[in-house]
């Protein structure tokens, strides 16, 4: 019987390549437990999402009164990217949300709009425990 073909590691961002598919060594070890995407996000969450989009449109926006962060480097820059299919935006949980529950799971307050590239380096941060 052959032996398995190497695939890439199904963490984000991860060039490691892995006997068969799964996670690599590093990665087994960092991956958080927080709940799959379609356990959080469905039709109430579309809906806010889609309003937020709209009021805050460009990487690094969000309300006033929300906790500051660094996590949009297009904002750092001084660069503003509207959400086209380029460069999409998304609304990013300033703190990471584990259900429904979390009274900052809709709170705009707790939220900021992100570019793909911008929130994939986010979230590997926070994968890393940075």
């Amino acid at each position: 019987m052959p032996a398995p073909s190497l695939r890439p590691c199904r963490t984000r961002l991860c060039a490691a390549l892995v006997r068969g598919g799964g996670f690599c060594p590093d990665c087994r070890g960092t991956r958080d437990d927080r709940p799959t995407t379609n356990a959080l996000y469905g039709r109430q969450w579309k809906k806010h999402s889609t309003w937020f989009r709209t009021m805050y449109p460009y990487c690094g926006d969000r309300p006033e009164g929300c906790r500051d962060t660094s996590d949009s480097l297009c904002r750092s820059r001084g660069l503003y990217y509207a959400g086209t299919k380029v460069a999409p935006n998304v609304i990013d949980h300033v703190q990471p949300v584990m259900s429904k529950n979390d009274p900052t799971y809709l709170d705009p307050l707790c939220h900021q709009t992100l570019c793909q590239r911008c929130h994939a380096l986010k979230r590997q941060r926070e994968a890393r425990g940075w």
